[in-house]
């Protein structure tokens, strides 16, 4: 469930780590009506928190309160409406994929003209593609195992928190990667655009590490 409170620290917005805890600034619109809290339908900063999702509202001065709590996430003005559990099952669906180690069932997950781009690389544009980078994963690591540790959602923005672990397919080094993805969903809920993120200089170290 997504859960949305005021007064993030704005020190934290767009900093990746902090202390051990997941910061994210992402935008979302919020329609009037919704709550009395959330009369505002100007553009709201969010951060994700330590695993819940946190809203600084430009006319707040109060102290924090819970404001549109709900099982439900709203996308701009006029626009649908995401079911966050379906988010959550479409998360877990999608790590299964990665664990049948079908890369057509991976890219099965986005949309048609869908991408990603993993730690500022190349886009791999395209659902052949997205299949292609699927497929590398499983050349160097063939028993990759991925777990979703988290799933965090603002309107059609989804963090997908994962770890996975296998072997390193040169030297055989156990791996356990951190990560994460944000995408962006569309109405069908097939990713757009993903940004995937771990720690490059951690996995050389894992993977050539005797």
């Amino acid at each position: 469930m997504c859960k949305f409170a005021a007064s993030a620290p704005k020190s934290a917005l767009g900093t990746p780590f902090e202390n051990g805890r997941f910061w994210e600034g992402v935008h979302v619109q919020l329609k009037s009506g919704l709550s009395p809290n959330c009369q505002n339908s100007a553009t709201q900063r969010m951060a994700i928190v330590a695993g819940s999702i946190q809203l600084t509202l430009a006319n707040h001065t109060g102290p924090k309160k819970e404001i549109c709590h709900d099982d439900r996430t709203f996308f701009g003005k006029g626009e649908a409406m995401i079911e966050t559990k379906a988010v959550a099952k479409m998360a877990a669906d999608y790590a299964a994929a990665w664990n049948s180690k079908s890369a057509e069932a991976v890219a099965s997950f986005y949309a048609e003209d869908g991408e990603i781009i993993i730690n500022d690389g190349d886009p791999w544009s395209g659902r052949s593609r997205v299949q292609e980078m699927a497929s590398g994963f499983y050349a160097d690591v063939p028993d990759l195992t991925l777990n979703c540790d988290d799933v965090r959602c603002a309107g059609s923005h989804v963090i997908f928190i994962w770890t996975f672990t296998g072997h390193d397919a040169t030297s055989g080094n156990h791996l356990n990667i951190r990560g994460w993805e944000e995408w962006e969903l569309d109405d069908d809920l097939k990713v757009k655009a993903s940004r995937g993120w771990f720690d490059v200089e951690d996995y050389g170290r894992q993977a050539e590490d005797k």
